[in-house]
């Protein structure tokens, strides 16, 4: 039988409410949104990346990890989606919309197992699928609206 063994390692950050994280799959990498409008990064044992800092005029509503590699994908509360790649410690703005894609805000996102598809979606209703490419960049395919708000997200094989 194994065992686990789990130790408690505190981020040391300013002591600000958290929205939201997402762990890096490839690499341990912890990506903190809190209500102070940034998303720092932590490594394992809780060390903050001081030079990798994400910071905005509203707060961030939700993070998704590429399954393989280092992108972050980002939707925020103002309604526009970014992504980000954290290569060696440097992070480097992949894409940002410049246009808004939802007056409600982004509140899910999630790329499919391949990570060649983005899912976003809205308290409106409105779920976008996007094109994505293992660098990060993006561009709308479809577009979806449902007659309430989207609440939840999976993928099936």
């Amino acid at each position: 039988m194994s065992r686990s063994l789990f130790l408690t390692l505190p981020c040391q950050s300013l002591k600000v409410a958290v929205i939201d994280v997402a762990w890096c799959p490839m690499n341990a990498i912890l990506a903190v949104a809190s209500d102070n409008h940034k998303i720092e990064f932590f490594l394992d044992e809780g060390q903050i990346l001081n030079d990798c800092v994400i910071k905005r005029e509203c707060n961030v509503a939700c993070m998704a990890w590429q399954e393989k590699g280092k992108v972050l994908a980002t939707g925020w509360n103002d309604g526009h989606v970014a992504t980000y790649t954290l290569v060696n410690l440097q992070l480097e703005r992949v894409y940002a919309s410049t246009q808004l894609q939802s007056a409600w805000g982004i509140k899910l996102m999630m790329f499919n197992p391949r990570s060649t598809r983005l899912v976003t979606g809205d308290l409106s209703g409105c779920v976008r699928v996007w094109k994505s490419d293992n660098r990060g960049s993006l561009a709308v395919y479809k577009q979806y609206q449902a007659d309430s708000a989207t609440t939840a997200m999976v993928f099936s094989n």
